[in-house]
């Protein structure tokens, strides 16, 4: 997770009206760390300065029903966004933009459990 001046990044991707968190699954032999650093470069061409384990969660994703584990690093980046071919759109959402918005998660485990222990963090 990215958090900028206490606003979370979410992006959305091509004809989809969902946001989620940048990242995503794990290569056959690729460390949590690497898969990381590749994810965020293929999604924003942005270069990972330093990731600390925030905490993991069970999801279950709302377009398809499946259920899994996903960890959550709370990550400084460099570099600009850049947007590729699977991303088209990124916004900052802080806490406010939470509770008043009316956006789909791509799964309920980040506006359920995620955004709140953020907020009660002071990190939103």
């Amino acid at each position: 997770m990215i958090i900028k001046d206490k606003k979370l990044l979410l992006v959305s991707g091509k004809g989809e009206s969902i946001y989620w968190t940048p990242g995503g699954r794990f290569g056959a032999d690729e460390t949590s760390e690497q898969a990381l650093k590749r994810e965020l470069l293929e999604e924003l061409n942005v270069s990972v300065q330093t990731a600390k384990f925030f905490m993991s969660a069970e999801y279950v994703d709302l377009k398809t029903g499946l259920k899994g584990i996903s960890h959550y690093d709370l990550v400084k980046t460099y570099g600009e966004i850049k947007l590729n071919n699977e991303i088209d759109k990124f916004d900052w959402f802080s806490n406010q933009d939470f509770e008043d918005s009316d956006f789909k998660m791509a799964t309920a485990t980040v506006s359920s459990v995620i955004v709140p222990k953020l907020i009660s963090m002071g990190l939103l």
